[in-house]
């Protein structure tokens, strides 16, 4: 009876030495892998520091690119002025020492209807293309059109330009919101075919 509890009791001890034992090696296990994963994971913060300066972008302004000259405009006929009536002179026959007067040559009051040229009433600004003033190019367009007897213009043509084609587009739209008054014939208004203009395209300085 003796035996078998002291048995029982040495076999208790040597499994709870066991338990331990196991217990141990696991707590040990557990804290090496941990403190592996600890030293491999690092983190590493660099602070940089900030640039307060500011670069700004400087721009150059286009340069102007010159060109030959433009053809002088062309000059606007003067206006044709009416002349001054002609003024006849009464003739009187008044024969001596008789009372009746007789009368001849009736008075001329007329004279030739006025005449008149064209007339500039609306010439708005041609406008500046864009991609020309980007580049700092400059230039001229010369023109050539009718203008109607209503006072607006027609068959508007280029005759030269420089640079070509660079300009003709904004001047030739320009041109056709021209309004005149309209040349002036016995009265009439009639068409004025062959009017000339230069247009300059040129930048501002500074």
């Amino acid at each position: 009876m003796i035996l078998r509890y002291t048995t029982a009791i040495v076999a208790a001890a040597l499994v709870t030495l066991g338990l331990f034992y196991l217990m141990q090696s696991l707590i040990a296990r557990d804290s090496a892998a941990g403190y592996d994963r600890q030293k491999r994971t690092v983190f590493d913060f660099v602070r940089m520091k900030r640039d307060e300066r500011v670069e700004r972008k400087k721009r150059d302004k286009p340069r102007k690119v010159k060109r030959k000259e433009p053809p002088p405009p062309a000059q606007m006929p003067q206006a044709k002025l009416s002349k001054a009536p002609v003024k006849q002179a009464l003739k009187i026959d008044a024969p001596p020492f008789r009372p009746n007067v007789a009368m001849a040559g009736d008075p001329h009051l007329g004279g030739s209807i006025s005449d008149s040229d064209i007339v500039p009433l609306v010439r708005p600004l041609h406008r500046y293309p864009s991609r020309a003033q980007a580049r700092g190019i400059e230039g001229w367009v010369h023109l050539r059109f009718d203008v109607t007897p209503e006072g607006t213009t027609t068959n508007v043509v280029v005759v030269d330009s420089d640079p070509p084609s660079t300009f003709d587009r904004a001047a030739m739209k320009a041109v056709k919101k021209y309004k005149y008054k309209p040349r002036v014939e016995n009265g009439v208004p009639v068409a004025r075919p062959g009017v000339e203009v230069v247009l300059s395209f040129e930048m501002a300085d500074g």
